[in-house]
């Protein structure tokens, strides 16, 4: 029987990385494009292989490559964007196929610049330009297995220094897991992976759920009856808002309804700093997004919680919806309209 060539043929493990890959890209530029502050998004796969395998997969520089045009056809990106796509290998023939890719595929969504450089030489091209990052940029940076040894902490830590920088690293980490576990393999936990040298997705389905079993059996949790928890239905209903969720008192938490708006007609972003972050990162989340009708709102039920014991996140939430410094107990209205901080005994110790 023919041996398989891992390099030119897709594994599953290989599949499921750049199924991961796609689906952050997906979300991550989506988001950055309609952001009004980010002009230039720089993409860099430092270690991309073949492109086009032997056996028709796509590795993660093809992947890149078609998202970002799927992106701006399906989401009709009208924005000015740019997208900068930084593709390497050392290898002169798989740099090759990923450009007769690019070639035959040729869209005008983004910039590709290939190189065929050891890691070392490609470096000391990226690492300057990362450094000095604009604040309209951002980068996401891909490493996979196949140079991770070439990659040290500090590397990643520099890269990462700017704070406009993202890294996906993937880590081949079984054997030396497998090492390990083998000196406590008296444990019937881990004796049957020590057998399996691969791994499909329903293996990996159904070792999750054998460890849940396990974890609830060492630790039994009993179930709460829902009439035990109290819970508030509120709405934030303003000229610069409209939001809807719940309040639960017992730990100041308060979960935001899908399809709430938070405002955005606001003409001084730059006295709350706090709040732009916080946004930033509800975007960066896939939490918050802009719909059709240009309406920057939660894309799902998201629950916030209290930053100190005793007190709630009414005030810091309410903040992120309308902007700025704003008092949740007042913004906060119960379902027949009453602010929250006028319902007898349900400020009493709570900031």
């Amino acid at each position: 029987m023919r041996k398989i060539d891992v390099k030119k043929t897709m594994q599953i493990h290989s599949k499921a990385k750049v199924d991961f890959y796609k689906t952050y890209l997906e979300r991550y530029v989506s988001i950055l494009c309609q952001s009004k502050y980010i002009h230039h998004i720089r993409i860099y796969d430092v270690f991309c292989g073949m492109g086009i395998y032997e056996d028709g997969g796509k590795g993660s520089p093809v992947v890149a490559y078609d998202t970002i045009k799927n992106i701006y056809e399906t989401h009709k990106v009208t924005n000015n964007t740019e997208i900068t796509l930084v593709v390497n290998d050392k290898s002169e023939a798989r740099i090759a196929r990923v450009q007769e890719y690019i070639e035959s595929n040729k869209h005008s969504y983004c910039k590709v610049r290939p190189y065929n450089l050891e890691i070392g030489q490609l470096l000391g091209i990226i690492i300057p330009e990362i450094n000095i990052t604009p604040n309209d940029t951002r980068n996401l940076v891909f490493i996979d297995p196949y140079g991770y040894k070439d990659i040290k902490k500090e590397l990643l830590l520099d890269l990462m220094e700017n704070g406009r920088t993202e890294v996906i690293l993937f880590l081949p980490i079984w054997e030396y897991k497998t090492r390990i576990l083998a000196s406590t393999s008296h444990l019937k936990l881990n004796e049957d992976i020590l057998k399996k040298p691969h791994w499909t997705i329903e293996d990996i389905d159904e070792r999750t759920r054998f460890l849940i079993t396990c974890i609830t059996r060492l630790y039994p949790y009993y179930e709460a009856k829902g009439e035990i928890v109290t819970k508030i239905p509120v709405v934030i209903d303003c000229q610069e808002g409209c939001a809807t969720g719940t309040f639960y008192p017992d730990n100041g938490s308060i979960e935001v309804l899908e399809s709430s708006v938070l405002n955005t007609a606001f003409s001084t972003p730059e006295k709350y700093p706090w709040v732009e972050d916080q946004r930033q990162e509800l975007m960066d989340d896939g939490v918050i997004a802009y719909n059709d009708k240009q309406q920057l709102v939660f894309t799902q039920n998201y629950t916030f919680y209290a930053q100190m014991k005793g007190a709630t996140a009414l005030s810091s939430v309410a903040s992120i919806i309308l902007h700025g410094n704003r008092n949740g107990w007042e913004y906060w209205l119960t379902e027949d309209g009453k602010q929250l901080g006028q319902v007898e005994g349900l400020k009493k110790g709570k900031e």
